[in-house]
């Protein structure tokens, strides 16, 4: 990109955000993962200077622009504390994955019998989720807002929308991101009346 750039072009982007999005560890064919820092490093490795790193107006994503050098000399910058921060994060992170599949099976091994089960969001989460079930055929349905999604399978599974899921569904695992997940369940009208047994990542 930068040998295809006039000096003083600009480089417009977006990349996913490890840090504010986990899922992006387990998307197969995500073979880097981007923090603030890492992406610095990257951009400035590139002989770019760096105009603007947005983590903030795309959820789960970086957006950034930076510009190609009318000189040679390029002042690179790398913050001590942000790279303790991706430290931090990444220990955090990988603890999460360790236990999130033991989290799901304790789950999973505690339900009645007669609990009647979907899981909510049909993205990266969902697919988690199915691999680490021991009987995945007690799922229902995959129940998601995507309108794109809804009438299509998924896993085997029909996704219906919210107030689409039957009557008789009482258990929820919650495929979504951990961050905004308890949010998104809350504001969803047509689950306020119903008494659901929910499992958060």
């Amino acid at each position: 990109i930068n040998s295809l750039l006039k000096k003083g072009g600009i480089f417009y982007g977006v990349v996913p955000s490890v840090m504010t999005n986990t899922a992006d560890l387990i998307v197969m064919d995500h073979v880097n993962h981007f923090s603030q820092a890492s992406l610095s490093f990257l951009l400035q490795a590139g002989g770019f200077e760096i105009v603007d790193i947005d983590e903030t107006i795309h959820r789960g994503a970086l957006v950034f622009s930076a510009r190609k050098p009318t000189n040679t000399q390029i002042k690179k910058e790398l913050n001590n504390i942000d790279i303790a921060s991706v430290v931090s994060f990444a220990q955090v992170t990988g603890r999460f994955w360790l236990e999130a599949g033991s989290r799901i099976r304790s789950f999973e091994e505690q339900l009645s019998s007669e609990a009647r089960i979907a899981i909510y969001g049909a993205g990266f989460y969902c697919a988690f989720i199915v691999s680490c079930l021991s009987k995945p055929e007690e799922i229902c349905y995959v129940i998601d807002q995507n309108r794109f999604l809804i009438g299509r399978k998924v896993h085997g599974l029909r996704v219906i929308a919210p107030e689409d899921m039957p009557s008789y569904i009482d258990t929820l695992f919650i495929g979504l991101n951990p961050s905004c997940a308890k949010q998104i369940i809350n504001d969803i009208e047509a689950f306020k009346a119903r008494n659901l047994n929910c499992l958060y990542l």
